[in-house]
């Protein structure tokens, strides 16, 4: 049960990542996210 979870977590998090990929957003570490400005 506990792995059917963990397998949950991590395809949701991978959706995550490529919608935010996606958006041009660079991913931190394991929980931050951020979206260079295009004026710099």
């Amino acid at each position: 049960m506990l792995a059917m979870q963990s397998n949950i977590r991590i395809d949701t998090l991978s959706e995550i990542y490529k919608e935010l990929k996606k958006e041009k957003y660079h991913i931190v570490g394991t929980h931050s996210a951020y979206k260079k400005c295009h004026w710099t």
